[in-house]
């Protein structure tokens, strides 16, 4: 379950697709009170009167293509921070156009607000010669602490139930028997505790470094790039965007709105989705105005260049429950 915090607060997020390969994630910071939870777009025509107002022949293109464009698909939309593992590029964004399926008698939709898993967590876990476990602070020096297979104390109480055989060793259990070795540790830990564990795990741990590495050779400034999952683009894409405002404020711009220079039909389509922004009083939003938005949190909380320390320190601390 995702917690949504009350006021603008950063957290990070992991997205999980109902097919991911194992190489790939998706691991990011956003603010979730910003559509309290994961934005969904509304069935609302796109406004393209601006358009009339410019005598640019591209312009006049443009608008022949919005209006004769009459059905706009659903799309979840998160904007924030996001390392794409498969592209290795951070973005600025997440939108899943959201697709049903009849099976069995039971729709079911290829993304959902479950697909956004967000860490809740102050306190990491961490596990010392003995085995005991321990709760640390999320630090970069306390940080992918919790390794089950040196804990010799787990690894006993695992073993009975897993190895029937004799024949097997951890390491071989440890990569054949992953459900079974969960189920045990959810016997073993509180929920409370398994997010501890999870959090602090080496594959997660190694994925969070990068995303903050990420952060602080590049800073919390746009990327001015947003990974597309939809009909055209099913294994997902980074694609390049241009935004209007910015573009606009150096007069280089004719129009406002999100532009995507290399598929000029994705780019239509992305600037007649809206959204229902649910803080500061509420209002309809489009992917750029979100973006943007979430961008100037970044600065007011961390400012443009934040080292990974103090990252952690905000996403590990603020706005908890």
């Amino acid at each position: 379950m995702v917690y949504v915090p009350r006021e603008r607060t950063l957290r990070l997020v992991e997205i999980q697709f109902t097919v991911l390969p194992e190489d790939e994630w998706l691991m990011g910071i956003t603010d979730l009170s910003y559509f309290q939870g994961l934005g969904f777009s509304l069935p609302i025509p796109f406004d393209v009167d601006y358009l009339l107002q410019s005598d640019n022949q591209e312009d006049a293109l443009l608008h022949a293509m919005a209006s004769s464009s009459d059905n706009v698909s659903l799309y979840a939309f998160l904007p924030g921070l996001f390392y794409c593992s498969i592209q290795k590029r951070s973005v600025d964004a997440i939108l899943v156009e959201v697709t049903q399926k009849d099976i069995l008698g039971m729709i079911l939709s290829s993304f959902r607000p479950e697909g956004v898993r967000s860490f809740d967590i102050k306190r990491g876990l961490a596990v010392d010669e003995s085995g005991t476990i321990h709760a640390v602070e999320m630090r970069m020096d306390t940080i992918g602490m919790f390794a089950t297979g040196i804990s010799a104390k787990i690894a006993k109480s695992l073993q009975p139930a897993l190895d029937t055989t004799g024949t097997l060793s951890l390491r071989e259990v440890a990569y054949t028997r992953e459900i079974e070795i969960a189920a045990r540790l959810a016997e073993m830990l509180p929920l409370d505790d398994l997010k501890r564990a999870y959090i602090s795990g080496a594959i997660l741990t190694g994925q969070v470094m990068t995303l903050l590495h990420d952060i602080e050779a590049n800073g919390l400034g746009p990327r001015f790039q947003i990974f597309v999952k939809n009909c055209k683009h099913p294994d997902g894409k980074v694609v390049e965007v241009e935004y209007g405002i910015l573009d606009g404020g150096l007069g280089l711009h004719p129009r406002l709105g999100i532009d995507c220079p290399g598929e000029i039909d994705l780019g239509l389509e992305l600037m007649r989705l809206s959204f229902a922004r649910l803080v500061g009083g509420g209002k309809e939003v489009g992917v750029e105005e979100a973006i943007l938005d979430t961008v100037n949190l970044f600065y007011a909380k961390l400012g443009a260049s934040p080292t990974k320390d103090q990252v952690m320190e905000l996403i590990f601390t603020e706005g908890y429950k």
